[in-house]
């Protein structure tokens, strides 16, 4: 019903300009047929430009594009890190079972273990930059999950302890992921 009110509404304003200009054409009289021609005075050029929309989109895409493309930047660097950290875990579970089948301990050594760990980590991380710190011991709590960094944030605990059969083994791998801000 209010879809056909406002319908009704706009065809009779229509039909009133209609009529107005032919009846102004009939007598040779001249019609202001604007958007503003309820016989109002006109308006002071600094309201009219208050109330002039036509540069609106231009103005909010100015004020909305630079969060947009900072989300946007956000999200390719988040979903890159995450991508990363896939990565660098899918490595280090191929090289960590090289040390539990004991292919290390029986001639590998640490060659072994990084040459595994290089070529499964990809192109995406350089194999310089990765970090490692394989210790054993004879049980889980003997061991320390804690992870010692300097100021830049390299590790400064690097050891390789494979141990040997039956005894536990804890490997990390660390990657200094470089931040690129937008």
């Amino acid at each position: 019903m209010i879809v056909t009110y406002f319908f009704i509404a706009g065809f009779v304003v229509c039909e009133a300009r209609a009529i107005r200009s032919a009846w102004a054409a009939a007598y040779g009289e001249k019609v202001n047929l604007s958007a503003n021609d309820e016989g109002s005075p006109r308006r002071f050029p600094l309201a009219r430009f208050l109330h002039h929309t036509g540069g609106a989109n231009a103005v909010e895409f100015a004020l909305i594009s630079p969060v947009f493309i900072l989300l946007l930047f956000v999200s390719v660097e988040l979903g890159l890190t995450l991508f990363t950290q896939s990565n660098l875990n899918y490595a280090t579970r191929g090289a960590a079972r090289l040390i539990l089948t004991g292919q290390v301990q029986s001639g590998g050594g640490v060659s072994m273990f990084t040459s595994r760990l290089c070529s499964d980590v990809g192109s995406l991380i350089p194999c310089s930059s990765l970090e490692y710190n394989v210790q054993s011991g004879s049980s889980f709590s003997a061991l320390s999950p804690t992870v010692q960094t300097n100021s830049s944030g390299d590790m400064t605990n690097t050891q390789f302890s494979p141990g040997s059969a039956g005894s536990d083994v804890l490997v990390q791998v660390g990657y200094p992921l470089p931040c690129t801000p937008p």
